[in-house]
């Protein structure tokens, strides 16, 4: 892709991470893009952090650049943005050399020429920073990164060596202030200028704070300091080393810990495989950090943790919050703050961190709708409910403790958002922490009243609403109006209508008289009856459910095995005349019989009560349909409810709260048979109301296999595994009306999205690139098969999926006989030759084959056979395998050219939709089969399932017979 190309691919959506790091590279790898490749750089550092290596190139690359001192003040600069993003010891080591080298390099060109012949602006050109700047960046240091236990020395180092050689300057001027150097024409002074004393005491004092670090050269560094006092004031020398003595005495202690840890770290460093081993340095961390006892040692090692997981909002919530209990400084704070966002935007804790600092920075109430509007803004991209909530709950709080008048309304207006956009929350937290708002902060009970009211009213069979509402009652002293709260519970069908009696009870007992106790003892008791009686109910009515679904699944056992008894009989007097007939005549043809139609009136019996929900949607034999859905019905109490049934893919509610309806998508078409059964014609919601389920069925019967570009469908990928089609449903939503989506979850998902309208599919392709996933960019385009070469599938070529291991050859043709013409019909075995319950069918005629397809959901055995076209289209990378399974080593001969493609696939009721497929064992070729009919009549009736063990051919073979039996001279 060229430049412009992705450069206008960015211009559409800068929040793309993978094209930056294209653009960057490709850049990168050109020497004539140098102004291009630093507005690309400073273009993906204003969305996003960069590496470690992506700093140093860039300022690599600018320093090849340099050729005027403000140039070197623009590495500065990059330096400080790189120090920003993460504190890494490579970056800060390199900035110190880099500051250090320059001062050091431009005083021994001051030494070497007369000062008095170099005018002011020679001087201010050359002095670009002076020695105030550099001890302003070795303080910055000494906060963080001189805490690092293993890669802090040598930045040290640097910073010891550089005051060293100031006062190697300053005893070769003989102890004199040094000559100033003038940077204006108001002559300002540097410090770099001093007496030996000073100098002195500067490098002392680093030496001790460098000794009160634990660091794995601390010995080394208490050498060197020893060597120093020697050298300087040897006179007072004992008395200096019994003072530092005591301040590394305490530092050992802490070294010695530190470096078991350090080495615990690097044992697991060295293997990064699996999610354990990244928990196990977590918790090395946090004993770390417990075990550290100075504040700006425990920040090094929060900076250490970021920088391996800067995507963890739960790192960034744990480095926060240590951020706001020790510093309390918003100027602290919130650079740090920024970073976490700039890695995980949508995170709720960060985001309520961010909410707690403007309060902390006693914020004005427009600033705090500001940071209001940006946060959720980022949140609601990805339509998490829980981020949602944790960060108004921080929102909420902040508000109310500055500006409390105002945290009633921010509140209902939360409530109202989370309603709105996510059809509430199933904790009612929010409205719970409203309430007790107003009972604890504001003493109003009409306000809590008026909030429980307003949830008992849609959710009156939810316990711990009472129980919550009732609490609030009582602790306010209201008796009365508590005592009339648990009569109206207790006559109420909730979900736990012993904690309310108990409760009732308890409270008559401490508050109310022997009348009043008796009165609720006598009201409990007579209510628990009848909550018995409905349990009873209940009970007796899945007890029938289930013993009417065994009863079924008997009957079709019993009439399965009188089926196949009867038709073994028949076909076996059938087969021995047409074996004395093929005797008979001189051409060994054997006469069409017609076979018996299978007796499949019970089955359309029972198929007859249940009408079919015509939907255009490939997976509607996977689904189901319900009407008659009350409003409080939510998709959660859906899949509680239909989980017994089996695996749930999916769970679609439609409609306004006075018609609404349900599609729930199981993983396999016998899932919804057993829902049909199990729920159909009962009042599964417990309002009173008889809900109707039906059996969904595909508008179109027979897969499309279109191979030109389909404008109104598109193909997506590259994201997580835990996306599902209600994350793909939002967010493609939006565009347009969704009308399917195909979602194939392996370990690579991808999915197809079906839209109704061709323009909602082309809008929607501005979501390429889109991170739905942390790290995983989307990419979104239109669906095009032929962009990859696809073979015709034969529409007179039926595959039959989940067959049981009792069926064989002379059952499927009697199966699909009645629908016409078979040409053959061919069962896969493995090497073993056990039978690998796929099949495939082969008609005459296309019609025949398309009525074959209604066989679909036949259940034989207990088991629902799956029945679709044939797809040659399905993983055909395997086709080498798949021929060396049908053929051996040998390689197969032109002239058969029926090659079946390697397909199990898992076919659902009307659906036709097909899974990836997996090996499978073909029949042996028809050059075998023809030299086995030459040497045994009978063998050619053995691979059609007509077997006479009277005429089989027990006699051992020898390798000659072998041979001939192969084919091979």
């Amino acid at each position: 892709m060229s430049f412009e190309e992705l450069s206008s691919q960015l211009a559409a959506d800068p929040n793309n991470y993978t094209l930056h790091i294209q653009l960057i590279t490709a850049l990168s790898e050109s020497d004539q893009h140098g102004d291009e490749l630093r507005a690309a750089r400073e273009s993906m550092n204003k969305v996003f952090p960069l590496s470690e290596d992506m700093w140093m190139n860039w300022i690599n690359d600018e320093m090849k650049r340099i050729q005027s001192d403000k140039e070197k003040h623009k590495i500065l600069q990059l330096y400080e943005l790189a120090i920003e993003d993460y504190q890494s010891p490579s970056v800060w080591e390199s900035y110190i050399d880099f500051i250090t080298n320059n001062y050091l390099s431009f005083n021994k060109l001051l030494d070497q020429e007369d000062l008095s012949e170099l005018d002011e602006s020679s001087i201010a050109t050359a002095a670009w920073i002076d020695l105030d700047q550099i001890r302003a960046i070795y303080a910055k240091s000494q906060n963080i990164i001189l805490h690092h236990f293993t890669q802090s020395q040598s930045i040290w180092e640097l910073i010891i060596a550089f005051e060293n050689k100031i006062l190697e300057n300053i005893k070769a001027s003989g102890g004199a202030p040094a000559k100033k150097v003038t940077r204006s024409s108001k002559a300002k002074k540097d410090t770099n200028a001093g007496d030996l004393d000073a100098q002195l005491s500067r490098l002392r004092k680093l030496y001790h704070n460098r000794l009160a670090i634990p660091h794995q050269q601390l010995e080394d560094t208490f050498s060197q300091y020893s060597t120093f006092e020697s050298t300087y004031d040897n006179a007072n020398y004992e008395k200096l080393m019994k003072n530092a003595n005591g301040v590394v005495k305490k530092t050992r202690v802490l070294t010695e810990q530190f470096e078991k840890l350090e080495w615990q770290l690097s044992e697991l460093s060295q293997n990064t495989d699996g999610l354990d081993h990244e928990m196990e340095k977590f918790a090395i961390f946090e004993r770390y950090i417990d075990l550290h006892k100075e504040k700006f040692g425990r920040r090094a090692l929060f900076e250490r943790m970021v920088m391996m997981w800067c995507t963890d909002p739960k790192v960034w919530d744990y480095y926060l919050t240590f951020m706001m209990m020790e510093f309390k400084s918003f100027t602290i704070v919130t650079p740090v703050l920024e970073r976490a966002i700039r890695n995980y935007n949508f995170s709720g804790d960060i985001w309520g961190h961010y909410a707690r600092a403007y309060e902390l920075a006693n914020k004005s109430r427009g600033d705090f709708q500001e940071l209001h509007s940006r946060g959720l803004g980022e949140i609601m991209k990805f339509q998490n409910l829980e981020e949602i909530v944790k960060f108004f709950f921080a929102y909420c709080e902040a508000i109310r403790r500055l500006h409390s008048e105002e945290c009633r309304t921010v509140y209902r207006e939360s409530i109202e958002l989370i309603n709105g956009s996510f059809g509430g929350d199933s904790f009612f937290r929010l409205e719970k922490s409203l309430a007790n708002l107003e009972a604890y902060h504001f003493k109003n009970p009409d306000g809590y009243r008026e909030v429980y009211d307003s949830l008992l009213k849609n959710h009156g069979d939810r316990s711990e609403l009472w129980l919550e509402y009732i609490r609030l009652e009582r602790m306010n002293g209201f008796i009365p109006e508590t005592r009339k709260l648990y009569r109206q519970a207790v006559s109420r069908k909730t979900d736990w209508p012993e904690g309310i009696s108990e409760s009732w009870i308890l409270f008559e007992r401490e508050c109310g008289t022997l009348d009043e106790y008796y009165e609720a003892y006598a009201r409990v008791r007579s209510q628990m009856k009848v909550v018995e009686a409905w349990r009873a109910k209940e009970a007796a009515q899945m007890e029938i459910m289930q013993q009417d679904f065994q009863n079924v699944n008997l009957h079709r056992e019993k009439r399965d095995r009188k089926e196949k008894k009867e038709k073994h009989n028949g076909s076996t007097g059938e087969r021995k005349r047409v074996r004395n007939e093929e005797s008979e005549e001189s051409t060994g043809k054997r006469k069409k019989e017609e076979a018996e139609p299978m007796d499949v009136d019970s089955e359309k019996k029972e198929e007859v009560e249940i009408t079919y929900h015509i939907i255009e949607n490939s997976m509607a034999g996977n689904m189901i349909y319900v009407k008659n859905v009350p409003s409080v019905v939510d998709a959660p109490l859906v899949r509680d409810l239909f989980q017994i049934c089996g695996e749930i893919v999916d769970v679609l509610i439609e409609g306004d709260e006075a018609n609404r309806e349900i599609f729930v998508e199981f993983k396999s078409a016998e899932f919804v048979k057993k829902a049909v059964e199990l729920f159909h014609n009962q009042d599964i919601f417990g309002d009173g109301q008889i809900v109707c389920i039906q059996r969904c069925k595909p508008a179109k019967a027979v897969w499309s296999f279109d191979q030109g570009e389909e404008k109104n469908k598109l193909y997506v990928k590259n994201f997580a595994q835990e996306v599902d089609k209600n994350t793909l449903r939002t967010l493609f939503g939006k565009y347009g009306e969704v009308k399917e989506i195909r979602l194939v979850s392996k370990q690579r998902p991808f999915a197809y999205i079906d839209f109704v309208d061709t323009s909602a599919a082309e809008k929607a392709l501005e979501l390429n690139g889109y991170e739905l996933s942390p790290g995983k960019p989307l990419s979104v385009a239109i669906s095009n098969p032929s962009t990859k070469p696809l073979k015709v599938a034969d529409m007179k070529e039926l595959i039959v999926t989940n067959l049981p291991a009792s069926c064989d050859e002379l059952k499927l043709r009697e199966l699909f006989e009645k629908f016409g013409e078979l040409k053959g019909v061919r069962i896969l075995k493995d090497n073993h030759g056990k039978l690998k319950g796929t099949a495939f069918v082969e008609f005459a005629d296309e019609e025949s084959a398309k009525q074959g397809l209604s066989l679909t959901g036949t259940e034989i055995d207990r088991r629902y056979i799956g029945v679709a076209i044939s797809d040659p289209n399905i993983r055909g990378s395997a086709k080498k395998r798949q021929e060396k399974a049908r053929f051996g080593s040998a390689e197969p001969k032109k002239e058969d050219k029926r090659s079946v493609t390697e397909v199990k696939v898992v076919v659902d009721s009307q659906s036709g939709f097909f899974k990836p497929p997996k090996p499978v064992v073909h029949k042996a070729p028809r050059s075998v089969l023809a030299a086995k009919s030459r040497r045994n009549p009978a063998a050619s009736n053995v691979e059609k399932g007509e077997i006479n063990q009277e005429k089989i051919d027990t006699k051992p073979k020898s390798q000659d017979d072998f041979r001939k039996l192969m084919g091979l001279k």
